[in-house]
């Protein structure tokens, strides 16, 4: 009787280890395929209604899981922390940005024929998203620069912007590294420990127009041109029902 008990208990045994170690080495297999970490310093030079302003702020260059697949390593990619960037300005102001750096790398022979790695640079025209308030304490108003278009505006408070990138190593990263990011909101993402596990969602709405003459919007859709043709003076283009998807606050 003792013998009949202990099989089915094997039995039992083997059929629970069974989705065990199934799993076991399915997390083992997906386990992610971080690369190191790495670190780079980021200068941002521009001019806010005229005043030269200099940003500079070393980024953590760390893999974040991107996805995964049934027994295959996780994919990841670097991502840049902190996200975004700032500084608060002399009259209570603050400029900010999102961080111009995807934390990438490329090889490059120097002058000595010497294969090195550094920083790869965005294209010189690249802008990230720039934001601008008056009043950092009260953050009620917030004008966001999405072009370089955008600096070429009578009103632009922003000119000359320009920036650049250059890797370190981790000493220097720890003796020059600022303890926290206060932009870090302006992202729409805080991660509090350099990961994707822990974070905070800052969610805000923006808003943006931009002017199109007669050539560029006319003849695209027949209701939206009808539209257009009935109004006799400026005015905002609102929800109109009658126009089912087509509405033209989508398209313009």
């Amino acid at each position: 009787m003792n013998n009949i008990l202990k099989f089915f208990l094997y039995m039992i045994g083997i059929i629970v280890s069974i989705p065990i170690v199934f799993f076991g080495y399915m997390m083992w297999s997906q386990r992610p395929l971080h690369g190191p970490t790495f670190y780079a310093r980021v200068t941002v030079d521009m001019k806010v209604d005229d005043q030269p302003i200099h940003i500079e702020r070393i980024v953590t260059c760390k893999t974040s899981l991107s996805h995964g697949g049934w027994f295959k390593r996780g994919v990841t990619k670097y991502l840049s922390y902190p996200f975004a960037i700032g500084t608060e300005l002399a009259d209570g102001g603050a400029i900010m940005l999102s961080t111009p750096y995807e934390c990438d790398r490329e090889e490059y022979t120097d002058s000595k024929e010497v294969k090195s790695i550094r920083a790869k640079q965005l294209p010189p025209d690249y802008t990230p998203r720039i934001g601008w308030t008056p009043n950092y304490s009260t953050l009620k108003t917030l004008e966001i620069y999405i072009d370089r278009d955008s600096f070429k505006s009578t009103t632009s408070r922003i000119k000359d912007y320009s920036f650049h990138t250059e890797l370190i190593d981790e000493k220097t990263a720890a003796q020059e590294k600022i303890s926290a990011e206060d932009f870090q909101w302006f992202s729409g993402t805080i991660y509090t420990k350099n990961d994707n596990k822990d974070y905070k969602r800052i969610r805000y709405n923006g808003y943006y127009a931009r002017v199109l003459n007669e050539e560029q919007w006319r003849g695209h859709r027949p209701e939206l041109d009808a539209e257009l043709d009935s109004y006799t003076q400026a005015q905002m283009v609102e929800r109109r029902p009658e126009l089912g998807d087509k509405q033209p606050r989508f398209i313009l």
